[in-house]
């Protein structure tokens, strides 16, 4: 006799999908396995080890690329009327603001080089140089919290982001609050303190 669908003890899938006797769903059965066969034979800490010491170095490559941002802005600061207004080629290269106010005017044409170098788009290049530039610049304390090690460039990013808007004299005093406890405070306290 043929198996036939039974809706009651199936589930509506044919009686045959059932494997030693358990009912075995065919939606659910992906075709996935735990192990793909890549197994190298180091233990889990062996692993865990070389995981973190692959985190340690990309969180040191981010640090690097802050610092020569840093020098490079250094570099190509437009910190008169006359140096942000150059004619370049027949072209006016004017100081670009990608910082809070205070920090310094930058190249307009360096800066859409760097964003080139740097692989971002321009809009979200002129975010993030912008982002290093307020850290460096209106929030020192942070920034050598950052070169440090001791604050995370992602974590600084969002407080900059928070800071741009604000007067040169805010910026200080949020710099200066979080100083002693920048990895005790949450976003919450954080967006107050700026507020």
């Amino acid at each position: 006799m043929e198996n036939r669908e039974n809706p009651q003890s199936t589930g509506g899938f044919p009686a045959n999908q059932s494997v030693g006797g358990l009912w075995k769903n065919p939606v659910m059965d992906l075709g996935t396995n735990t192990s793909i066969g890549q197994y190298d034979g180091r233990s889990v800490p062996e692993l865990l080890g070389e995981i973190r010491s692959r985190v340690d170095a990309r969180k040191n490559l981010w640090i690097d690329e802050w610092t020569a941002i840093v020098a490079w802005a250094d570099q190509n600061v437009l910190d008169s009327p006359e140096g942000a207004a150059t004619l370049l080629d027949g072209v006016v290269d004017t100081g670009v603001p990608i910082a809070g106010p205070g920090a310094p005017l930058v190249s307009e044409f360096a800066l859409m080089e760097l964003i080139a170098v740097l692989g971002r788009s321009p809009v979200g290049g002129r975010a993030y140089v912008g982002q290093v530039i307020e850290c460096a610049w209106r929030l020192p304390r942070l920034y050598k919290a950052v070169v440090a090690g001791r604050v995370d460039t992602w974590k600084a990013q969002r407080i900059a982001d928070l800071t741009h808007p604000l007067c040169p004299e805010a910026a200080e005093f949020v710099d200066r609050q979080l100083d002693a406890a920048v990895d005790d405070v949450g976003w919450k306290q954080l967006e107050r303190l700026v507020a």
